[in-house]
């Protein structure tokens, strides 16, 4: 079963934001000018699996169509541990811009995308329980 297009449009543009974030941070943690060589597999290791993570949970949770109430249990919990990916991510990055020398414009970049992400995060875990009633209606 196909998901209508105007129920994807939030979720899409969610794991897009996720996906250019986890881009914009690899790209950053690569750089030697913002972590020196001696500290990069320290942080930026942790940095690029929290960003990875919260991308795949949001991306795994996006493909799962909430059409019966255990598949909205289940993608739930991806959202949830992908929201806690972005909570440690945020905690390593100011972490991180405390201890290297990261442009200001870097970080802003990076921090206006995860804004972004947090601000459509509630809507989106609560659009699996409207699909799912809106399914259940159909079966009705």
């Amino acid at each position: 079963m196909s998901v209508n297009k105007s129920d994807r449009t939030d979720k899409s543009e969610l794991c897009y934001l996720a996906e250019q974030a986890e881009y914009k941070i690899i790209k950053m943690t690569m750089n030697e000018k913002y972590f020196p060589k001696r500290a990069r597999f320290i942080i930026t290791n942790q940095i690029i699996d929290s960003v990875m993570s919260m991308a795949n949970n949001m991306n795994i949770a996006n493909s799962i169509f909430p059409n019966t109430e255990e598949k909205v249990k289940i993608r739930e919990q991806y959202q949830y541990i992908g929201r806690g990916n972005l909570n440690s991510l945020e905690s390593q990055l100011n972490l991180a811009n405390k201890l290297f020398n990261i442009p200001s414009g870097v970080l802003d970049e990076i921090f206006v995308i995860l804004k972004e992400i947090k601000s459509r995060y509630s809507n989106w875990v609560k659009s699996g329980r409207k699909v799912l009633n809106r399914e259940l209606k159909k079966v009705k």
